[in-house]
């Protein structure tokens, strides 16, 4: 409830901050001029540069989710195959690595904090080399932190924001030539919800390894791994009894 109350703020958000700036522009502009008066012909040399903007922000909004969703598939399928020949030693290492990258991902975990659990991670892996071997297990857990730590400049992506908020920031413009005042109290959020639905939601739920409830069938595949592991660890014992009497 705690997130969907998130999701709820950033909804409310969007819809007040799109409403206030509406009132600013239609403060500005509805004492001077009338619906049609102005000539916004500059503007749509703009449309489609930031359309191809506002395409990669939203595409990459979605393509992150994806591909961390690959990646955690991918740490579950090798989590499996590892634990199921694994003495209850190794098992317990291999809990705590998973154990480090659930914490990684979650909300409120600092940058220290994840730095901290990168190398708790690597020291875990580096203990379990001795008794099995690794190395798919640390491919699949460099992919799912490496993200954190190759990030684009930060002053690249501000700039980009700052590109697209001012863009969509005088669609009010546009709305009140087209129309009038009220038109505008009344489309521009819609539009501006209906735009960033998306990205917003990415950002209110953070990461499916916190919310695999959003991927029914993410979520019944990593609860039937990590709940039977240990029974599909004691089936294969039986049929290797079985197979040792026969």
């Amino acid at each position: 409830m705690t997130q969907y109350t998130n999701v709820l703020f950033w909804i409310v958000g969007v819809i007040v901050a799109s409403l206030a700036i509406a009132f600013i522009w239609i403060l500005i502009l509805d004492e001077q001029n009338d619906p049609g008066d102005l000539d916004l012909t500059a503007l749509n040399s703009l449309n489609l540069i930031v359309g191809f903007l506002y395409i990669g922000v939203v595409n990459g909004a979605r393509d992150r989710w994806k591909r961390l969703m690959h990646h955690a598939n991918d740490f579950t399928l090798t989590f499996q195959s590892l634990s199921k020949n694994a003495d209850d030693k190794t098992n317990q290492q291999l809990e705590t690595v998973r154990n480090n990258l659930i914490a990684f991902y979650q909300e409120n975990c600092s940058v220290d904090m994840k730095i901290q659990l990168f190398l708790k991670i690597q020291n875990s892996i580096d203990s379990l080399e001795a008794s099995t071997n690794v190395d798919k297990l640390r491919q699949c857990a460099a992919a799912l932190y490496r993200g954190f730590f190759e990030k684009e400049p930060f002053l690249f992506t501000a700039h980009l924001y700052l590109i697209l908020g001012i863009y969509f920031a005088c669609i009010p413009v546009q709305l009140f030539n087209a129309y009038d005042a009220t038109m505008t109290y009344v489309l521009y959020p819609i539009i501006i919800y209906l735009l960033f639905a998306v990205p917003l939601y990415a950002n209110a739920f953070h990461n499916p390894i916190q919310h695999p409830e959003l991927n029914r069938t993410f979520q019944k595949l990593n609860t039937q791994i990590y709940t039977n592991a240990k029974q599909s660890k004691t089936y294969a014992f039986a049929y290797h009894r079985k197979d040792l009497r026969m």
